[in-house]
This record gives C-alpha cells, sequence and structure tokens, in this order.
C-alpha cells in the first residue's frame, strides 16, 4: 500500500494523472488465476452483452506513484529499473514567487545550490501544508495554489530518481525530461543527446516484450471468463505492443475522434475506423462536443473544414445543434462495430433539453484531482422518455444509418 496508481502526461493533463487509489497486487491475484475478476464478470454477463475496460493499459504496465507524490511525473512502472544518478536543478520561477519560496522552503547550501526544507522535500508534505480551505481569504488561497503548483515544479525537477529500497542502485527516468524542465535544458548537448536515449529506450523500447508478458498473464483469463464483448479503453501513451495483445485477444479498441492514433493526424474522421472498434465523439474525461467546440478557434476551424467538409467557410463560434448532429451522424454512419455517445451529446442536438453552459457537462477533468465523478444529469429519466419527438428523431436516425 505503499503506492497509488495515475497516468502518464498527456494532451489533457500536462502532469499526468493520480487517482489516489492503491494498485493492484498482480502477483497475489495470480495465484488463484484472478478468480476475483473472473467472478465479478461472471455476474456481470447476467446483465450485460459488452463491457469496458477503462485504462487497459494498466494491464501492460501500471503508473505507480509514491504516497508522497501528487503529480503524475514522478512515476515507476513495472520495468527493470537503471543504475543513473539523478540531477537536480533550480527552474525559473516568477521573482515574487521565488523569493516566497527560497525565504520559506529552501535551504541555501551556498555556491547556487538549494534543497527543499525536510517539511516540504515531497509533494504530498507541500499539499498538506498549503491546502487551501473555505474560510480563507482569495488572496490566501491564491498564494497558497501558487506555492503549492511551484514546490511541485521543484519536486519534479529530476532527471533521474531513486527507487525506494534500492540504496542508489536502481532509478527510474522521469516521465517528459525533455519537456519544460530546466535540468534537461540545462546539459550540454552531448549529454541530452545521451540522456534522451536512455529515456526513449526506457519509456519506447527496452520494455515492449516485457509489458506484453505481462498484459498476456493477466489479460487471458479474464477475456476467456464470459463471451462478453470487451472494449478496451487504450488512450494515452500506448505502447507498442498493445494493438497486436488486444487483436490476438479480440478486444475491440475505443476510436476517440481528438485522440487519433496517428500522431501526425489531428482527428480521427469516424469514416476511417475500423471495423474492430467502438467510436465516440468523446467520453467522461474529456469535454462534450459543445464543450470541445468553445476550447480553441483554430482547432475548431480546422475540423470544420477538414472533417465536416466546410472548406473556405467560417466555423460558427459556437457548437450549435447543427454542429453536433452532423457529428453524431458521422459516427453512426461509421464502418466500426459500434458507435457509443454520452448522452450529453446527444441532448446537443435539442436547444429545448441541453444545459446552457456546456462546460458544465463534462464528467472529469483528468488535470484536476478534484474534478471527478460529480456530474449530475440535469433531467429525470421519466421526463426524458416523454420527449417524443427528441427520442423519435434519435431512433431515426440510427435506423436510416
Amino acid at each position: 500500500m505503499d503506492m497509488q496508481s495515475g497516468a502518464p502526461p498527456d494532451d489533457f493533463a500536462m502532469d499526468g494523472q493520480n487517482w489516489g487509489f492503491p494498485t493492484y497486487n498482480w502477483d497475489e491475484m495470480s495465484k488463484d488465476n484472478f478468480h476475483w475478476w473472473t467472478k465479478r464478470l461472471t455476474n456481470m454477463k447476467e446483465y450485460f452483452d459488452a463491457y469496458r475496460i477503462d485504462h487497459v493499459l494498466g494491464f501492460f504496465r501500471i503508473w505507480q506513484i509514491p504516497l508522497s507524490g501528487v503529480t503524475g511525473l514522478m512515476v515507476m512502472i513495472d520495468s527493470v529499473s537503471l543504475t543513473f544518478e539523478n540531477t537536480f536543478c533550480l527552474i525559473d520561477l516568477e521573482t515574487t514567487l521565488f523569493m516566497l519560496i527560497k525565504d520559506n522552503f529552501l535551504n541555501d547550501l551556498g555556491h547556487g545550490i538549494w534543497t527543499l526544507k525536510e517539511h516540504v522535500d515531497t509533494q504530498r508534505k507541500a499539499a498538506d501544508l498549503l491546502k487551501t480551505s473555505e474560510d480563507m481569504s482569495m488572496v490566501d488561497r491564491s498564494r497558497n495554489e501558487r506555492l503549492m503548483r511551484g514546490l511541485w515544479s521543484l519536486h519534479s525537477e529530476v532527471l533521474f530518481f531513486e527507487v525506494a529500497g534500492s540504496n542508489g542502485t536502481k532509478f527510474h527516468p522521469r516521465i517528459r525530461m525533455n519537456v519544460d524542465c530546466k535540468s534537461f535544458e540545462e546539459l550540454d548537448h552531448f549529454e541530452r543527446e545521451k540522456v534522451y536515449e536512455i529515456y526513449l529506450d526506457y519509456f519506447f523500447s527496452r520494455q515492449e516484450s516485457f509489458w506484453a508478458e505481462k498484459a498476456m498473464v493477466k489479460l487471458p483469463a479474464i477475456r476467456h471468463a464470459t463471451n462478453m464483448l470487451i472494449c478496451a479503453e487504450d488512450l494515452g501513451m500506448v505502447p507498442a505492443c498493445v494493438p497486436e495483445v488486444m487483436k490476438n485477444l479480440s478486444m475491440v479498441r475505443l476510436a476517440i475522434q481528438r485522440m487519433p492514433p496517428d500522431e501526425t493526424k489531428d482527428f480521427w474522421h469516424p469514416a476511417d475506423i475500423p471495423y474492430m472498434c467502438v467510436a465516440s465523439p468523446s467520453c467522461h474525461d474529456m469535454s462534450t462536443v459543445r464543450g470541445w467546440w468553445e476550447e480553441d478557434r483554430e482547432t475548431t476551424q480546422k475540423f470544420w473544414e477538414t472533417v465536416l467538409g466546410n472548406h473556405h467557410s467560417q466555423a460558427p463560434f459556437f457548437g450549435n445543434s447543427s454542429v453536433v448532429r452532423e457529428i453524431i451522424n458521422q459516427h453512426l454512419y461509421s464502418p466500426c462495430m459500434l458507435s457509443v455517445f454520452p448522452i450529453q451529446d446527444f441532448l446537443g442536438m435539442n436547444d429545448k433539453l441541453k444545459k446552457e453552459v456546456p462546460q458544465s457537462e463534462q464528467i472529469n477533468v483528468p488535470s484536476n484531482p478534484t474534478h471527478y465523478w460529480r456530474y449530475r444529469f440535469h433531467l429525470n429519466i421519466e421526463d426524458l422518455c416523454k420527449e417524443t419527438d427528441f427520442n423519435n428523431d434519435i431512433r431515426k436516425m440510427i435506423a436510416d444509418s
């Protein structure tokens, strides 16, 4: 119980995700051939024909964050550890913030060398010390938030960090060390090149067969427990071994339009999604279609032209009902096996039923650990069932596709 689960950084959470619950003890579960899993699935098959595995990547390698950590940058994964010295460097902080941190939380060792004081030498200690409350003034809350995030940044200024209990013999590279990391930037060209080679090999090459073997110990028992269709969500930083393992186990993948597997493309057009997929315009960890439409005008304009086919015309500022309808229709006509939609996106086609503020429709915000599973549908299901025109409209769209 000395680790907590999370996910690596991506476009939706630049510092990664920390879910705050413990990691599975897979070795212990394997002793009875994962009976806990198979028993649950056997019960589920009495009610369902298909199910979704959220973050199937956790069966390959789990993002483990020490209990002392808060963000998803200082993590450990199932892997063979490296043996390198860790490197710290004081980062560029806004002057006033730096002075506050320097005066209250740093030890000056001289010659430009600083260390964090013991009472804030982990992210968790900093978070506990500087946590905010409703009875604090807005000024104090803002100050504490800035100090806390400034300290978290200092904690993350490391290229390699030591595995607990290894006595300085094993180290993990820090994820995204090449992005906004002063310690990496201050290396000379040769050092940066060599360190980056280690980083790429560690996260994207040397572990592939190891992770595939780990998955093939766990997933077959789950796959063969029932005949339910499995949709495996494989979004984010996906190891190269994942698609082949999923194919061999007849698992369909989740195809989110805004997260195409081809990094050279901005969007995944529903017409190009393969049969062994479940297509969707959004999911619980991102904004709905209407909310996304207002986030970035340049992105929306590109989508308006390249995906919706409105070349050389201005995209509407808001994701109106016509826009949402066209996106849903494209997914319904996709050649993939299934298309699923958040109910918020269906309501986005109806000006009478949709919520006024689209940002309030999002379920989880991955970059905000306190914004999760608190969304509540604003209509009673009994009332929605009485919306004959709306329900018949959806029935017709499905039938026509």
